[in-house]
């Protein structure tokens, strides 16, 4: 249950991420790019980089898989 309520609440961030990020690329980005390169032919886009929720998994899967020295 508790992986179920992780996922969903990450979920969530990304939706809400990329929702802000849409509105930032059109009310700010696209505005000032429209002011400073008028006939520009490409677009900026301002996107968020968020932090897999499953790195640490990840990364402890192919330490044990490579039988490497774990993280400290």
């Amino acid at each position: 249950m508790a992986a179920l309520h992780a996922d969903t609440k990450f979920n969530l961030l990304a939706w809400d991420a990329d929702n802000l990020g849409e509105t930032l690329t059109r009310d700010l980005v696209g505005v000032l790019q429209h002011l400073n390169f008028r006939d520009a032919r490409w677009r900026y886009r301002w996107a968020f980089r968020l932090p897999d929720p499953d790195a640490r998994e990840k990364l402890d899967s192919l330490v044990k898989a490579a039988h490497l020295p774990g993280p400290s």
